[in-house]
């Protein structure tokens, strides 16, 4: 109902009617909000570190080289108890708390649960 009306209103060029009824348009879970970007920025004695993710997009490229380079950390934070897992985290919580790590862990405790 309301989009009929929206369209015929621009049709008529009358756009901010049309606006007005847009902004009268009920809320859920479409039309609420989308992630049009995303950025992190992390500070490092050695620098600053600024990645920018555009929408919810997957680089598998980035993230693929990302496993290769750190196999050996995340496998071994992911068979870590509860105190050796604190102390990896304090040393290297840059590459354990990265997007790719994050994504990493999910797959694997997903992996672990098809089996």
């Amino acid at each position: 109902e309301i989009d009929a009306e929206v369209k015929a209103l621009e049709e008529k060029g009358e756009k901010e009617k049309a606006q007005k009824m847009e902004a009268k348009r009920p809320l859920h879970v479409n039309n609420v909000c989308r992630i049009a970007e995303e950025r992190t920025i992390v500070n490092f004695s050695s620098g600053r570190k600024d990645k920018t993710q555009v929408g919810e997009e997957f680089a598998v490229d980035t993230y693929m080289d990302f496993k290769v380079e750190h196999k050996k950390l995340l496998e071994e934070f992911t068979d870590a108890d509860w105190d050796k897992s604190h102390q990896m985290l304090a040393a290297r919580g840059d590459i354990l708390l990265d997007d790719c790590a994050n994504n990493y862990f999910m797959l694997t405790a997903l992996e672990e649960q098809m089996k």
